[in-house]
């Protein structure tokens, strides 16, 4: 199985993701809620 973590977080390191992009991969759910809080920094 891909591990879409490091790829969402590297995206968003870049700025090419912002944290509305983000919410919408755990919405999905490719990521789970904490990772993508790790991602933003947001709780």
């Amino acid at each position: 199985m891909f591990d879409w973590y490091d790829q969402i977080k590297m995206y968003y390191d870049l700025g090419i993701y912002g944290a509305d992009q983000v919410q919408v991969f755990v919405a999905a759910g490719w990521i789970s809620r904490e990772q993508g809080a790790k991602i933003t920094g947001q709780g």
